[in-house]
Protein backbone atom coordinates (compact mmCIF):
# COMPACT_ATOMS: atom_id res chain seq x y z
CA UNK A 1 0.00 0.00 0.00
CA UNK A 2 1.44 3.36 -1.01
CA UNK A 3 0.63 6.26 1.30
CA UNK A 4 0.35 9.82 0.16
CA UNK A 5 2.99 12.15 1.56
CA UNK A 6 0.37 13.80 3.76
CA UNK A 7 -0.94 10.53 5.14
CA UNK A 8 2.55 9.19 5.79
CA UNK A 9 3.46 12.43 7.52
CA UNK A 10 0.34 12.21 9.70
CA UNK A 11 1.20 8.64 10.68
CA UNK A 12 4.74 9.65 11.56
CA UNK A 13 3.47 12.62 13.59
CA UNK A 14 0.91 10.48 15.45
CA UNK A 15 3.55 7.87 16.29
CA UNK A 16 5.96 10.42 17.73
CA UNK A 17 3.21 12.38 19.45
CA UNK A 18 2.17 9.23 21.32
CA UNK A 19 5.78 8.40 22.06
CA UNK A 20 6.81 11.81 23.39
CA UNK A 21 3.76 13.63 24.68
CA UNK A 22 3.13 12.58 28.25
CA UNK A 23 1.80 14.91 30.91
CA UNK A 24 4.32 13.71 33.47
CA UNK A 25 7.29 14.02 31.14
CA UNK A 26 9.60 17.01 31.35
CA UNK A 27 10.07 19.08 28.20
CA UNK A 28 13.10 18.13 26.15
CA UNK A 29 15.88 20.01 24.38
CA UNK A 30 16.76 19.20 20.79
CA UNK A 31 19.75 19.98 18.65
CA UNK A 32 19.56 20.29 14.88
CA UNK A 33 22.86 19.84 13.07
CA UNK A 34 22.56 22.34 10.24
CA UNK A 35 26.16 22.49 9.03
CA UNK A 36 27.84 21.09 5.98
CA UNK A 37 28.51 22.41 2.51
CA UNK A 38 25.61 20.66 0.77
CA UNK A 39 27.71 19.97 -2.32
CA UNK A 40 25.34 17.30 -3.64
CA UNK A 41 22.42 19.75 -3.49
CA UNK A 42 24.33 22.75 -4.85
CA UNK A 43 22.89 22.64 -8.38
CA UNK A 44 19.35 22.52 -6.94
CA UNK A 45 19.57 25.08 -4.15
CA UNK A 46 22.36 27.45 -5.26
CA UNK A 47 23.83 29.40 -2.36
CA UNK A 48 21.16 28.43 0.19
CA UNK A 49 22.25 26.41 3.22
CA UNK A 50 20.92 22.88 2.71
CA UNK A 51 18.72 23.14 5.81
CA UNK A 52 16.83 25.94 3.99
CA UNK A 53 16.26 23.82 0.86
CA UNK A 54 12.58 23.97 -0.10
CA UNK A 55 10.40 20.93 0.56
CA UNK A 56 6.98 21.55 -0.99
CA UNK A 57 7.86 25.28 -1.04
CA UNK A 58 8.70 25.27 2.68
CA UNK A 59 12.28 25.44 4.01
CA UNK A 60 13.32 22.04 5.38
CA UNK A 61 14.14 23.56 8.77
CA UNK A 62 10.55 24.86 9.02
CA UNK A 63 9.30 21.33 8.38
CA UNK A 64 11.46 20.02 11.23
CA UNK A 65 10.54 22.85 13.64
CA UNK A 66 6.83 22.49 12.88
CA UNK A 67 7.03 18.76 13.58
CA UNK A 68 8.75 19.38 16.92
CA UNK A 69 6.19 22.04 17.77
CA UNK A 70 3.27 19.68 17.03
CA UNK A 71 4.78 17.08 19.34
CA UNK A 72 4.61 19.58 22.19
CA UNK A 73 7.61 18.02 23.89
CA UNK A 74 10.32 20.63 23.34
CA UNK A 75 11.57 23.31 25.69
CA UNK A 76 14.48 24.51 23.56
CA UNK A 77 15.84 23.78 20.11
CA UNK A 78 19.46 24.56 19.35
CA UNK A 79 20.40 24.99 15.68
CA UNK A 80 24.10 24.48 15.00
CA UNK A 81 25.74 25.78 11.88
CA UNK A 82 29.00 26.14 10.07
CA UNK A 83 28.77 26.89 6.36
CA UNK A 84 26.42 29.84 5.71
CA UNK A 85 25.31 29.75 9.35
CA UNK A 86 24.60 33.49 9.36
CA UNK A 87 21.69 32.99 6.93
CA UNK A 88 20.13 30.35 9.16
CA UNK A 89 20.74 32.26 12.40
CA UNK A 90 19.36 35.49 10.97
CA UNK A 91 16.24 33.72 9.73
CA UNK A 92 15.37 31.69 12.83
CA UNK A 93 16.68 33.11 16.11
CA UNK A 94 13.99 35.78 16.53
CA UNK A 95 11.00 33.64 15.61
CA UNK A 96 8.16 33.37 18.07
CA UNK A 97 5.63 31.15 16.29
CA UNK A 98 6.84 28.01 18.04
CA UNK A 99 6.14 26.91 21.60
CA UNK A 100 9.85 26.58 22.37
CA UNK A 101 12.93 28.76 22.45
CA UNK A 102 15.24 28.67 19.43
CA UNK A 103 18.96 29.09 20.14
CA UNK A 104 21.90 28.95 17.77
CA UNK A 105 25.51 27.88 17.87
CA UNK A 106 27.99 28.69 15.14
CA UNK A 107 31.33 27.11 14.43
CA UNK A 108 34.22 29.53 14.90
CA UNK A 109 36.27 30.26 11.81
CA UNK A 110 39.61 28.48 12.05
Amino acid sequence: MILSKTRASERCHNYFAELFVMDHMEKLDAIILAGGLGTRLRELIGDLPKVLAPVNNTPFLDVILSFLNKCGCMQRVVITGGYLADKVIKEYTNRHEYDFEILSLRKKNS
